[in-house]
């Protein structure tokens, strides 16, 4: 009979790998002046894997990593307020399978950008009653209807 494990037992062994892989810098971008606080890939859509997305002072900016390790801009919003500072960015998937970027900075102001047809959508979104997880809108994908 198999021991079944609940996968919260200790492992013995060093935690220094044996193989060490060596890193280098291959490509980098300069996004002015302000910190960059988030970059997150799309791993929502197997489409999009190699783009990623950034939350930069006012600024969310899109990028493709090409295949010969160059970084090509896509897409780049601006918010009007010149004092918000984005903090977070992660990818959604909308209704229409529609690569959503979700924005939130230090106004609280939450923004959704709908990549596909650039178009943002700013608090237009409310959490669902029955998953907190999950955000409601015209372009967000709900769990159900009311």
């Amino acid at each position: 009979m198999s021991k079944i494990t609940l996968g919260n037992e200790s492992i013995v062994g060093s935690l220094t790998p044996s193989n060490k892989k060596s890193y280098k810098l291959t490509n980098k971008i300069r996004e002015g002046d302000t910190p960059v606080y988030s970059v997150v890939f799309n791993f929502l859509d197997s489409r999009f894997f190699s783009v990623f997305a950034s939350a930069c002072g006012n600024r969310i900016n899109l990028y493709n990593c090409l295949e010969d390790g160059g970084i090509a801009p896509l897409q780049s919003y601006a918010d009007e307020d010149k004092e918000e500072s984005f903090y977070t960015v992660s990818w959604a998937c909308g209704v229409k399978e529609n690569p959503l970027v979700v924005a939130g900075g230090e106004k609280g102001i939450i923004r959704v950008i709908n990549v596909k047809d650039e178009t943002v959508h700013v608090n237009d979104e409310t959490v669902h009653k029955h998953n907190s997880c999950c955000l409601r809108g015209r372009d967000c994908m709900a769990l159900g209807r009311d």
